[in-house]
């Protein structure tokens, strides 16, 4: 059955993804108090009681922690476990304090093949194949494969695939709760080649992560692989001495 539109989703749950968006870009930083329920409930127009519910969720995951009487603060380091079903590069290039740009290069509703082996559906079911880019400062740092299945998420429009996957999806009440991770060494050849452009001209090694999230129920949602450099910070210092030559 198809997921319907995010005003069937209960308002907490949207509220859960915007939250959570904030801890992984930054906007509510490790070991920062977050703002009072009461703010939360005035800016999202929300009683104090749906603010609760969906701050409850991130402390049973181990991101926020309630002091009495003090309020509410991001974990001063942050559980790899609770974190990882919806990292974000950009979310984390941000946070550094780098503006990446992400590009949709495309987007296609095709038969699963072999990720459907991951995704827990057979080989022929649709899914969505998204393939975007992140640039910083015009030049490519990382892409990446996004293969969702089109029965669990519903139609999709170009339009929302320019931002934040794990934000479009909390909007549809599909928030993962778990992520099976691999990471290893990235190769060109196995980049898809419109995805190519750009990488090749770096001499530094790629890491390849290949990340299948889960609902709480276990089933699965996404599956994703990047391709980015192994130091991203070590990259963006040279970046601008490479493009010059």
């Amino acid at each position: 059955m198809v997921r319907s539109s995010a005003r069937a989703i209960p308002l907490h749950r949207r509220l859960e993804a915007s939250f959570r968006t904030a801890v992984t870009r930054g906007e509510w930083p490790p070991g920062e108090r977050i703002p009072p329920e009461l703010e939360l409930a005035r800016r999202h127009g929300a009683s104090r009681h749906t603010i609760r519910q969906a701050l409850s969720s991130l402390v049973q995951d181990g991101i926020l922690v309630r002091r009495a009487g003090d309020g509410s603060y991001v974990r001063q380091v942050l559980p790899s476990q609770a974190l990882a079903p919806w990292f974000s590069l950009t979310a984390e290039l941000e946070r550094r304090g780098v503006r990446a740009e992400t590009r949709l290069i495309g987007h296609e509703t095709r038969p699963a093949g072999q990720v459907g082996e991951s995704l827990g559906i057979p080989t022929e079911a649709p899914v969505h194949r998204i393939t975007r880019r992140h640039d910083y400062r015009s030049h490519p740092i990382a892409v990446e494969v996004i293969t969702l299945p089109l029965e669990l998420v519903g139609e999709l429009r170009d339009r929302e695939l320019g931002g934040s996957m794990h934000t479009l999806l909390g909007l549809r009440g599909l928030l993962p709760a778990r992520a099976r991770i691999d990471v290893s060494i990235g190769w060109q050849e196995e980049i898809p080649k419109e995805l190519r452009e750009g990488l090749d001209a770096t001499a530094v090694p790629l890491a390849r992560l290949e990340r299948v999230s889960f609902l709480s129920d276990g089933t699965p949602l996404e599956h994703i692989v990047f391709w980015y450099p192994h130091d991203i910070e070590e990259w963006l210092l040279v970046l601008p001495q490479q493009r010059k030559e």
